[in-house]
């Protein structure tokens, strides 16, 4: 899942000298875990990673900003990008930023149907949406 999304900024960051590290399905199991060791020691800035690739078993409390340039229509896996930093033995504040492209399906109907499943789900489960 959003793999040219991922690539495309990785490219960009790159541009502006800013070295990464990326994480998507192309990456095998094995070698995310060194990835993301390095990334927790302070060897690079930026851990790009898809939903799909990022939402379990990972902590990354080093960071504490999630960007989210890409969503899934499930509001559980989006959120679980950002319970990978906001972990147990977080010591700092945590933010999330959605980039959202304006008049495009992701203003148009996607936000909205998120919001919207993200609210229910807080009636039905409780808690924050």
């Amino acid at each position: 899942w959003y793999k040219p999304s991922l690539q495309a900024l990785a490219a960009r960051l790159a541009e502006s000298g800013i070295d990464t590290w990326v994480i998507d399905g192309d990456v095998p199991q094995k070698q995310r875990g060194p990835i993301i060791t390095a990334f927790q020691n302070g060897q690079k800035r930026v851990l790009l990673g898809t939903i799909s690739t990022m939402g379990e078993s990972i902590n990354l409390q080093r960071a504490n900003h999630v960007i989210r340039v890409d969503r899934c229509f499930n509001p559980a896996m989006n959120q679980q990008a950002v319970d990978r930093v906001d972990r147990q033995g977080q010591e700092r504040e945590c933010y999330l930023t959605d980039i959202v492209a304006e008049d495009t399906v992701d203003d148009l109907v996607v936000l909205p149907n998120l919001a919207n499943k993200d609210a229910l789900r807080a009636v039905v489960f409780g808690g924050q949406s």
